[in-house]
């Protein structure tokens, strides 16, 4: 039998986890923003 953790404290920990997913998914799309616009203003003052 699986534990079974009381529902504030999984809810928690679940939302937790989705909070660190979040985070690194808008990081990611943080770097990618970045490197695009380095790359369009390196294309646009060559």
């Amino acid at each position: 039998m699986p534990k079974v953790l009381p529902r504030g404290e999984s809810m928690a920990s679940q939302l937790a986890a989705a909070l660190k997913s979040e985070s690194i998914l808008s990081w990611a799309w943080y770097g990618l923003l970045r490197s695009n616009l380095r790359l369009l203003a390196h294309c646009q003052l060559n």
